[in-house]
């Protein structure tokens, strides 16, 4: 992102050179879907079938989770890419 980006959300503890990725905000969450940038050092790893505080891991409801993602059972706690996906992008997985 630019200098202009990073002034607006920043600082950074672990600076720009960290990864940053492209999140899905679920619409449960923002009623229009929307997508931002998340840097690495505020996304938390959830362990497969717990969320936060122990919470079950909910479905992530945003319209381009079927186009990138297999259909998995609701709380299945893990999204699997698209064969297709993941062969153009073998880097990423």
């Amino acid at each position: 992102m630019d200098d202009a980006w990073v002034a607006q959300w920043g600082p950074f503890e672990k600076g720009t050179e960290q990864p940053f990725y492209q999140t899905m905000v679920d619409t449960k969450d923002r009623e229009r879907p929307m997508m931002t940038f998340a840097a690495q050092e505020n996304l938390e790893l959830v362990s497969e079938g717990e969320g936060p505080a122990g919470d079950p891991v909910m479905r992530v409801d945003h319209p381009m989770m079927e186009k990138l993602f297999v259909d998995a059972p609701p709380n299945a706690g893990r999204h699997i890419v698209h064969e297709h996906l993941a062969a153009e992008y073998p880097e990423d997985f």
